[in-house]
């Protein structure tokens, strides 16, 4: 049996609902930015010729796209807007994403909704959703997986 990924959204109440994905996503996308850090002598101040520190944490994102279908009778527009309307609200964005033995919980920082088949009348029955969820302050979390031995 084809297990679906899960996306688990914060809901009204505070409560959180999990939504399994109508097509599971093709790719994942995962990236890695640093966080520096400017170094300030108290005594000195900034010099101008001074580096940035790399500090030990950093940001984690996964990225991908969710492709929604007119599923006889869901409007696709309606769909869409929901996701988009989960960034309005700090609250909304904590969300996790879960497929197989994945499991990856953070910050809803990007979304982008696109609509890609119309019906002959002009309506929309096919979208795609793309969609990047940040952990930031991450300390290691990718070091250990990619060490090599």
């Amino acid at each position: 049996m084809l297990k679906k990924a899960v996306l688990t959204v914060p809901g009204e109440k505070g409560d959180f609902h999990s939504l399994e994905v109508q097509y599971n996503p093709s790719t994942l996308n995962l990236s890695v930015s640093a966080r520096s850090a400017a170094y300030e002598n108290p005594q000195t101040h900034k010099m101008h010729d001074q580096v940035d520190q790399n500090t030990d944490s950093g940001e984690l994102t996964l990225s991908f796209d969710l492709v929604i279908d007119d599923d006889g009778g869901r409007d696709v527009r309606k769909t869409l807007q929901g996701f988009l309307g989960m960034m309005f609200q700090e609250s909304s964005r904590k969300i996790a994403f879960g497929w197989g033995d994945m499991n990856f919980e953070g910050s809803l920082e990007h979304i982008n909704a696109s609509f890609d088949m119309f019906d002959s009348s002009g309506t929309p029955v096919r979208g795609k959703v793309h969609m990047e969820i940040a952990q930031r302050d991450f300390k290691g979390v990718v070091n250990d997986e990619l060490r090599q031995p």
